[in-house]
């Protein structure tokens, strides 16, 4: 059977990074939310009793965590991206029984089901974590969700268990 090849560019390889993200442990979820929401209430007090210099700090408060993401978290993906040329070459993913084995003109990755964490996906990427924070990025291509995705799917429920929220 052949194997689809894939390759993930930057801007992509930046919306990974979005996903990942996306899957914080609740508690920091909401402390980012109420973060936000009292720095969208403080500039209410700070004009109230005119401490104009609330107003300001309040909205930048509120912006912490979409600032965050866009001058730190994107511009590191931006960079190790731009670093690590094996991620710039096209790989090929092919389902085993016993494993999953990755492959690309730099070399080869075979990964036992049992190495594998965690996974999540969303409609541009599957992510399987080897690590809470390392993760591979697989991308859905046009022909490949047949192929390769489906049977990853079904292995990964298999040895893994549901996807990651």
């Amino acid at each position: 059977m052949a194997e689809p090849a894939y390759t993930i560019s930057e801007n992509p390889y930046v919306g990974a990074q979005r996903l990942h993200a996306r899957f914080k442990p609740c508690y920091l979820r909401l402390f980012l939310w109420a973060a936000s929401l009292a720095g969208v209430l403080m500039p209410g007090p700070g004009l109230y009793y005119r401490h104009y210099w609330l107003a300001p700090a309040g909205l930048a408060y509120a912006m912490l965590p979409w600032a965050t993401f866009r001058c730190i978290t994107q511009p590191m993906a931006r960079r190790a991206y731009r670093r690590y040329p094996a991620m710039q070459q096209p790989q090929t993913v092919a389902v085993q029984e016993d494993m999953l084995r990755i492959q690309s003109s730099v070399g080869e990755t075979r990964l036992p089901w049992n190495l594998i964490i965690q996974w999540a996906e969303d409609a541009e990427f599957l992510l399987i974590y080897l690590q809470p924070r390392l993760f591979l990025a697989i991308a859905r291509q046009a022909g490949a969700e047949a192929t390769v995705l489906a049977p990853l799917r079904e292995q990964l429920l298999r040895h893994v268990g549901p996807a990651r929220r």
